[in-house]
């Protein structure tokens, strides 16, 4: 658990959780194994329905998210009783906003396709979609600050969000 940013904490009374996934998270390859589930995606299903909403935050490599967080959204959608198909309905009709972190691209194509994957599992997806540009000595410094213009963005989407919900 994190405090909420100060953005949100004047804006609402609200618990804001981060979610990482464990190292052993099972490649989705591994679904003939899925029942019963591995402990590891149980964890990410209980993050799912603790939470009123979901934020997916990613980068773009080479024009998608990361495999790792798509191998995730599979598990999380993936059904939990045998012989049950379709997304459980702990995700169905989730609200979920998506921003993403690239280079001069804004994240697009990783956004579109995180936007597309969170329809396809019945998510209900925020339409303000934000990608910010982190400039090229990021990559070497590992170093990167929100300049002014995209605080308000992020503000923006932030609101946005919170009125979605």
């Amino acid at each position: 658990s994190v405090a909420p940013p100060p953005s949100l904490s004047s804006s609402c009374s609200c618990h804001v959780r981060r979610a990482y996934f464990p190292l052993d998270f099972p490649h989705n390859w591994k679904f003939p194994d899925e029942f019963p589930a591995p402990a590891s995606v149980e964890a990410v299903r209980q993050d799912f329905k603790w939470a009123d909403a979901i934020w997916l935050v990613t980068p773009e490599y080479n024009g998608l998210m990361p495999a790792s967080l798509k191998n995730v959204l599979d598990w999380a959608s993936r059904p939990v009783e045998q012989g049950v198909f379709g997304a459980p309905d702990f995700v169905k009709g989730k609200a979920v906003a998506v921003s993403g972190v690239a280079g001069a691209s804004l994240a697009s194509f990783a956004r579109d396709n995180a936007v597309f994957l969170a329809q396809r599992m019945g998510m209900k997806v925020l339409e303000n979609s934000v990608g910010l540009a982190v400039p090229g000595e990021a990559f070497v410094t590992g170093h990167f600050e929100l300049n002014e213009e995209q605080k308000a963005t992020l503000s923006k989407q932030v609101a946005d969000f919170l009125a979605f919900i």
